[in-house]
């Protein structure tokens, strides 16, 4: 499927402010910039193509940093998992011994 060179880079673009949004933790901002790279997907396109070349660069660099925000998004998953674990495991004994005192 063609593409023109403004959409791919403003596609780049996006993909590159999701990583460093979610390098830094800010998953909300993540989600809102995924929002946006999808509307511009479904955008007509409109304007010069984008060579070949230009387009396989492009998504390769897009598809290494997906592979990292998901790298990213797997790890604050599971940290979210372990400290909702330890809450439980704290609320769990101050009921122990609320009830044995």
């Amino acid at each position: 499927m063609p593409i023109s060179e403004r959409k791919l880079r403003e596609l780049v673009d996006l993909t590159r402010e999701m990583l460093e949004a979610s390098r830094g933790g800010d998953w909300q901002n993540v989600g809102l910039l995924e929002e946006q790279r999808q509307a511009i997907m479904a955008a007509n396109d409109r304007g010069p193509l984008a060579d070949g070349e230009s387009v396989r660069l492009r998504l390769q660099e897009m598809i290494a940093a997906n592979a990292e925000i998901l790298r990213a998004a797997i790890l604050a998953r599971e940290n979210v998992r372990r400290e909702r674990d330890e809450v439980a495991r704290g609320a769990r004994a101050m009921a122990a011994y609320a009830t044995n005192r």
